[in-house]
């Protein structure tokens, strides 16, 4: 078996310099930002600013046939499909996640992530390879968007019930006696 695919120009994948794992959280309908490290992406590239990846036609993402895109301006975002690929059609009928990014300082790029269909759910996950390359170097970043209860580890706060005593002079008690106390901001009398 073979499979044959017929394209316009043939784009020559560009050699992996670095690659990291990050995690993003994703809300349902909504717009969520994240501060991401470029730190070493920028040193693998011979980068010095964050602004510079942004100055550059650097952004690509997997596509579906398991290559990074040709580099596009990160300007433009990304649209990224269910299954984690670049979504290359015009009415973006594939898209579930858009990513834009923007300059935070001189070594951190926000990702702002748009869950577009508004369906995430706590369970959806998406993995994603997003790069950003210079000239024939690419730095990978392998993303997993997950949802913010995912991304926390916080499913639902409760507060934990104190059980320090403190006398009225502010001093803590270690025994109760009889008297008025303070617990968690409150008087108590015993």
């Amino acid at each position: 078996n073979m499979n044959i695919k017929f394209v316009q120009t043939i784009v020559p994948q560009a050699e992996v310099v670095g690659q990291e794992s990050i995690m993003l959280p994703v809300k349902a309908g909504d717009w969520t930002n994240t501060d991401v490290d470029m730190s070493a992406c920028l040193e693998a590239l011979g980068l010095t600013e964050a602004s510079e990846v942004l100055s550059l036609n650097s952004l690509s993402v997997i596509t579906e046939d398991g290559t990074m895109s040709e580099p596009m301006s990160p300007s433009t975002g990304a649209a990224i499909s269910d299954a984690g690929y670049l979504d290359l059609s015009e009415t973006l009928e594939n898209t579930h996640i858009n990513v834009e990014f923007d300059v935070t300082d001189s070594k951190t790029l926000q990702f702002a992530i748009e869950e577009y269909l508004s369906d995430w759910a706590d369970d959806t996950r998406i993995t994603s390879k997003i790069g950003f390359q210079k000239e024939t170097s690419i730095y990978i970043f392998n993303v997993s968007f997950v949802s913010e209860s995912v991304y926390t580890g916080i499913t639902s706060a409760k507060a934990a019930k104190s059980s320090t005593l403190f006398d009225l002079s502010g001093r803590r008690v270690s025994k109760a006696e009889r008297g008025i106390y303070i617990r968690d901001g409150k008087k108590v009398v015993k």
